[in-house]
């Protein structure tokens, strides 16, 4: 049987008290990734996240643009936080996460430019700020927004996403209301 993992998605949480249901949600990720907007104008919002968030898989974010996320340091000075790009590979499948998704166009253009990788592995790409939720699957990629904790849009309640992996492969992303 071919490895599988589960990846929990989350962004724009805005320093607000993460719902109860994250943490089933997240139960059985193997990993968390959030999509900044991290925290609020108090510096301790954010830590509590990434902390909480961390009990329950390994977290890596990036920066918002709040100013919670720019001045906090806890998340620049920790490592907790990727600045505003983050690049990892999680069960054989590329993921490549800013907070605005005019910066994951950007960050799109280029590594397609400059990538050499062959065979190309199937790709991720991650973004908030929108505050609505998405999925664009294409081959061999796939756009993601998770939607929002705090204010979401569209008429969506507050939720994250939860993406499978099978064999190298995105295998589902489920969008769960909290």
């Amino acid at each position: 049987m071919a490895d599988t993992y589960r990846v929990g998605i989350i962004s724009d949480t805005h320093g607000k008290t993460l719902p109860e249901g994250v943490l089933g949600a997240f139960g059985g990720c193997d990993y968390i990734l959030h999509a900044g907007d991290i925290g609020s104008v108090s510096v301790w919002h954010g830590q509590i996240i990434l902390d909480e968030l961390g009990m329950i898989a390994p977290v890596t974010a990036v920066l918002g643009n709040s100013p919670g996320d720019l001045a906090d340091e806890y998340f620049t000075n920790t490592g907790k936080v990727a600045a505003s790009i983050s690049n990892l590979t999680i069960g054989g499948v590329r993921f490549f996460m800013t907070h605005s998704d005019d910066d994951l166009y950007h960050l799109k253009q280029q590594v397609t430019l400059l990538s050499d990788e062959q065979p190309v592995p199937e790709r991720v790409w991650i973004h908030g700020h929108t505050h609505r939720r998405k999925w664009l699957p294409e081959t061999n990629s796939h756009t993601i927004c998770p939607g929002a904790i705090h204010l979401p849009r569209d008429g969506n309640h507050p939720g994250v996403a939860v993406l499978t992996i099978e064999g190298a492969k995105v295998k589902d992303v489920a969008f769960i209301d909290l």
